[in-house]
């Protein structure tokens, strides 16, 4: 065909008065052999359609044969056709009818015309049946060498003697005998004794410093003279270089002799603690 042809495979409208191109028995046999039929095109050239179309042999399944029609533009009926089998050079053979049948009764399929083919269970089971539960779920790698025990608590205890874990806690304490046992109690108890009585003495020296009122009346700054040119610390009166409400500040919010007293009574167990300080990171355009 020329350049300008247009090329159709699907959507086909159906053939008119095929009956007058075919015999009877002709059509007959080619409604048997719809299935056969497959890679229909259709060609438009101007005035000029043709149908292309293949057929499986009825009798052999390797041999296919081509078949071409053509087709009056205006009518829709078959004006001549060819096709390779040994009938077809008219164009009038069971080949012929067949794609003239299957342009007919094509139908455009839809997603539900067919069922559904995936997700359908096997025909045939997919495991023996035969198998074991231990074939079916082998066990595991070993997580040792087969040649190797792992070490026991005794053995891992003598050689990380400094290792601090309950197990080896544990270990050590069944390791005592009676005696030691006894005496440990006996020295823990004589610790915990003279601590709790320095606590206690340090607790009584800070109420003692503190049971008296302070108030802070000046406070020191550096003065340099220049002409002696030296530096002496001048005492100067604190609260009289505050303005008013600096004075009220600090006599309501700073000066607490006994909120400062039970505050560091309450937190000087926390003073042995360890505070952990986290450095901030810069990256790049802020702090976090």
């Amino acid at each position: 065909m020329a350049t300008n042809t247009l090329a159709f495979y699907c959507g086909f409208l159906p053939l008119e008065n095929c009956e007058l191109f075919f015999r009877e028995a002709t059509l007959k046999k080619g409604k048997l052999l719809v299935k056969h039929v497959f890679a229909v095109e259709k060609l438009i050239q101007a005035d000029e359609h043709q149908l292309n179309a293949k057929c499986v042999s009825q009798v052999q399944d390797n041999v296919v044969y081509d078949v071409r029609l053509k087709i009056y533009a205006h009518t829709r009926s078959v004006a001549s056709g060819t096709c390779s089998c040994k009938a077809g050079i008219t164009g009038r053979c069971k080949h012929a009818a067949a794609v003239c049948a299957d342009v007919n009764e094509a139908t455009d399929e839809t997603c539900t015309s067919r069922p559904q083919q995936w997700g359908k269970p096997s025909k045939k089971p997919k495991r023996d049946v035969n198998k074991t539960i231990g074939d079916l779920f082998p066990a595991g790698p070993l997580t040792c060498a087969k040649d190797t025990r792992p070490e026991s608590p005794t053995d891992v205890m003598a050689c990380y003697e400094d290792l601090v874990c309950p197990l080896n806690s544990v270990l050590k304490a069944m390791k005592m005998t009676e005696v030691e046992r006894e005496a440990k109690i006996v020295v823990e108890s004589l610790v915990s004794t003279v601590s709790a009585n320095i606590e206690r003495e340090h607790l009584a020296a800070l109420l003692g410093n503190m049971s008296a009122d302070r108030t802070l009346f000046h406070h020191m700054h550096t003065v340099y003279d220049l002409n002696t040119q030296t530096t002496q610390q001048v005492i100067t009166d604190f609260m009289g270089g505050l303005s008013c409400e600096a004075r009220i500040i600090y006599s309501t919010e700073v000066c607490l002799a006994d909120e400062v007293v039970d505050l560091a009574t309450a937190t000087r167990g926390q003073s042995s603690n360890v505070r952990q300080v986290r450095r901030p990171v810069y990256n790049g355009k802020k702090f976090y």
